[in-house]
This record gives structure tokens, sequence and C-alpha cells, in this order.
């Protein structure tokens, strides 16, 4: 009897591995098909000429579709919310190790220094199957998460990247700017200053990410451009100490390259969606300024 009970439960077991891998392969040969950036990076379809990198104001304040016209080169934002910088250097190696022609400028919005990424890369570790520089940081962050992965492979799928990864076979990905404007109220009794914290670990961390790939970019002639994008500056002038000193700080943790900050360079409130976002409004308005007063000269 007992003799039955193995067979049955290890027959139990190898039918899970046998349907749990299957269906996992499955999974991954349809984020091939997806239109979603980053889903197209690990297909091998994720080639650019200019790669932008960010977290949330990445993501909401650069349109590819307008600097990939205005300059006439291919143009990518693999920003990724609450991305930090370590998950740009993953990204950025990632991308050179699959593509043998590098971007000719990569632009990162650098208030990711500010992010510790831990819910980024939970929800980026979809493409942990494709990537073993994910796969590790995921193991670092969230040991349960990565080895619960390795029991069953269909539990990395489990995430909103994925869902949304596979709604873009479907519905092609497209830039989304974000609408509305914002309460010109500022209740200051619910600020709290930590948005520009310095004093963490993952800053320290960040700042060693920053500078491989400030040296990488060194190596492989690729133009790097560190960017800060608008914040609202009624609001921003509550932390405007706090915000002096993660600029110092920062300026003097990394290596031979100039952050440009255009902090403060759209002061009406009408183009921001909040005090760290603009909106489609600001969007058009800060690319303009940016390719203006920066990018034109690497596309004449």
């Amino acid at each position: 009897m007992k003799k039955q009970h193995l067979i049955i439960f290890f027959g139990f077991i190898i039918s899970f591995l046998v349907v749990d891998r299957l269906s996992s392969f499955f999974l991954n040969s349809l984020l091939n098909k997806s239109t979603l950036p980053h889903a197209k990076l690990y297909a091998g379809n994720g080639q650019t000429k200019i790669m932008i990198l960010g977290n949330s104001r990445g993501y909401r304040s650069f349109d590819e579709n307008y600097f990939s016209k205005i300059t006439k080169r291919k143009t990518i934002n693999y920003s990724l919310l609450g991305a930090s910088m370590q998950i740009h250097e993953i990204i950025i190696k990632d991308y050179l190790d699959i593509y043998n022609e590098y971007p000719k400028v990569i632009l990162i919005e650098i208030s990711s220094l500010t992010e510790g990424g831990n819910d980024a890369i939970k929800e980026f570790r979809v493409f942990g199957y494709k990537s073993k520089r994910v796969s590790n940081f995921v193991k670092n962050i969230y040991p349960k998460i990565y080895y619960g992965g390795k029991v069953s492979n269909l539990f990395q799928f489990n995430n909103s990247t994925f869902f949304n990864a596979i709604q873009k076979i479907f519905i092609p990905y497209e830039f989304k700017p974000l609408k509305g404007v914002m309460n010109s109220l500022i209740d200051i009794n619910t600020i709290n200053k930590n948005t520009f914290n310095i004093n963490n670990d993952y800053y320290d961390e960040n700042i060693k990410s920053l500078n491989r790939i400030i040296n990488l970019c060194e190596e492989k002639n690729i133009k790097l451009y560190l960017i800060i994008a608008p914040y609202y500056p009624e609001r921003l002038k509550f932390e405007e100490n706090e915000y002096n000193l993660w600029v110092k700080k920062t300026n003097e943790n990394i290596k031979n390259i100039p952050i440009i900050d255009f902090s403060m360079n759209i002061k009406n409130i009408r183009y921001f969606h909040d005090w760290k976002h603009i909106n489609k409004d600001g969007v058009q308005l800060f690319n303009k300024i940016l390719f203006d007063n920066l990018l034109y000269k690497d596309f004449l």
C-alpha cells in the first residue's frame, strides 16, 4: 500500500513539473510577440539609437515618438515604474549583451537614485527567465520569490508586467502621457521630507551602479546624459535644502559627467499632473526644451 502511495506521489510531482515547464515555455514564447518595450528588448526586437531610462518620472516625461520623429533615430523608453539605478544597470548590460550595435545616446532621469527598486524588480522578475542579472537581483532582494520560481516556473509569470505584456500583443504599445492638472492647494502638513534622502543603503548602491554605467558608456563610446526632469517649483521649494544637498552629493559622487537639471524649467501649474510628474502638455513643452537645449547637437 505504501509503495502505491509513493508511486502516486512521485507521479503527481513529475506530472506537475512537466506541465509547469511546458506551460512556462509557452508563456515565455508569448512574451516574444509582445510590443511592450521590455518584452521587445529580451525578444531581440528592441534595438534603438536613443535609449531612455528612469522611474515613473522617466516613464511619464519623455515621448519616444517625438524624439524618433525629430531626430530620425529610433527611440525607446525603457523606464520602469519605481525602478532604481541598479535596475537601469541591468537593462543596459543586458541590452549590450543582446545587440551588436549600441545606442548612440542613453538618457537617464536620475530621480531613480532615490528608489530602492524592490517593488519594480518584483514585477520585472518575469524577465528572469531570459536574464540571469534579473534573476540574481530577485534572488538577492526576494529569495523566497526566487526559489518559489525555481519550484514552479509559472510563479514568475504571476505579476502585472506579464499580463500587461500579453495585452500588448493585441493592443500595440504606445506612450500615454498623464492627463489632468494638479490641485493648486499644497497641504504643508502632509509633506514628507524624505523624497531626496541620501542616508540609506540603496542610495549608495545606486551611486555605484551609476558609476558603472558611466564607465560602460565611456568604454562603448555611448553619449550619456543625466537628466532631472521638471518638478512643480512651488512644491519643490518645501524640500529645497534636501533637494540641493541631494544634487550636490550626487555630483560629488559620480565620475566626470554633469547633471543637467531641468527641475525648475517649467513653472506653470497647468503643465503638471502632480508635483513629480508633468502632464501631456508638460511632456510636449519639456521634450522641446530638452531637444532644443541639449539633444539637437547629437543629431545635426
